[in-house]
């Protein structure tokens, strides 16, 4: 079974997964709907990839810093 372990990033719960320490999933806390939202890089085409477990605490944090992220 799958652990995860909590950060609090801007605002965001940020779960990472035990085994590989990337991250996995984001929750908005101050949110009345909580719900998991999965983050997605842009892709050359112009789309969008899941990132789900490819990205360290740092990438995310850089990310989101450039506004290259997005979250659903």
């Amino acid at each position: 079974m799958k652990t995860y372990t909590r950060h609090s990033i801007a605002g965001w719960d940020v779960y990472t997964d035990d085994e590989t320490g990337r991250v996995h999933h984001l929750v908005d806390p101050d949110s009345n709907d909580p719900r998991t939202l999965y983050p997605y890089i842009p892709t050359a085409g112009g789309g969008w990839d899941n990132a789900c477990g490819s990205l360290t605490l740092s990438a995310l944090r850089g990310r989101m810093a450039r506004n290259t992220i997005r979250f659903a």
